[in-house]
């Protein structure tokens, strides 16, 4: 039976776009899946979009989270947070007047699934999607292997956000020497960036999954240019 989407909005709580939420639980990270990060969400009820924002931390095994909604100033602790296999997140709002049971699966920086809201003994289920935003998914420490021209090297890189912009370093693992990142896009899961002194230029460019990166990337000089392969994981901070 589908629920009076009208009568829960005249209600106020407007718990399709849910209010500001605030989330602490226990949940265990499998594999390479993370949910740390802002997430920009879209749910769609009684032929209406909605676009709340959710955001993910993490403090060891500990899962902490924000939810936010322009609906609403309201604040509710989310129960049954839970992770059970690898990309699968499910958190229940459980509301004196309403209950809302999500049930969504990650993959890269992209969350789907079911919201199953129940209202006066009445149940729907509603879909929904969100993406991470690109900053939240690539921010940190990268540590990579470089294989270039047969030889193997060790650079890291670390990204910020800086001003809503992102920036960044280049550190070379031999000398130390160190370049400013420059051009960091991320877009469907792409990572690119670039890095040049006085004498070289590099160009990387890879698909992330989870923590890991992987791809190709080009060194160009004066005497000309090589290209190469890399691969990196971001450390735990």
């Amino acid at each position: 039976m589908k629920l009076n989407y009208l009568t829960l909005y005249n209600l106020g709580l407007t718990l399709i776009a849910l209010p500001l939420l605030t989330l602490s639980t226990h949940a265990a990270h499998h594999g390479n899946v993370d949910p740390t990060g802002k997430w920009m969400i879209e749910i769609t009820a009684g032929g209406q979009a909605f676009y709340p924002e959710a955001t993910f931390t993490s403090e060891g095994d500990e899962l902490k989270g924000s939810y936010y909604s322009p609906a609403s100033s309201e604040t509710f602790e989310l129960e049954d947070v839970r992770s059970e296999e690898a990309g699968a997140l499910h958190f229940t709002l459980n509301h004196p007047q309403l209950i809302v049971k999500y049930a969504g699966n990650i993959t890269g920086n992209t969350m789907t699934g079911t919201a199953t809201i129940t209202y006066q003994g009445q149940t729907d289920d509603v879909p929904f999607a969100a993406r991470r935003e690109a900053s939240a998914a690539i921010v940190g420490t990268w540590s990579l292997k470089t294989s270039i021209n047969g030889s193997t090297y060790e650079p890291s890189i670390v990204i910020r956000k800086e001003a809503g912009e992102l920036a960044g370093i280049y550190t070379s693992a031999y000398s130390g020497q160190t370049m400013e990142l420059k051009d960091i896009i991320l877009e469907d899961n792409q990572l690119s960036f670039s890095a040049a002194n006085s004498d070289m230029t590099l160009n990387y460019s890879g698909a992330i999954e989870g923590e890991s990166i992987k791809g190709t990337m080009s060194a160009s000089a004066a005497q000309g240019s090589m290209d190469g392969s890399f691969t990196g994981m971001r450390n735990s901070d």
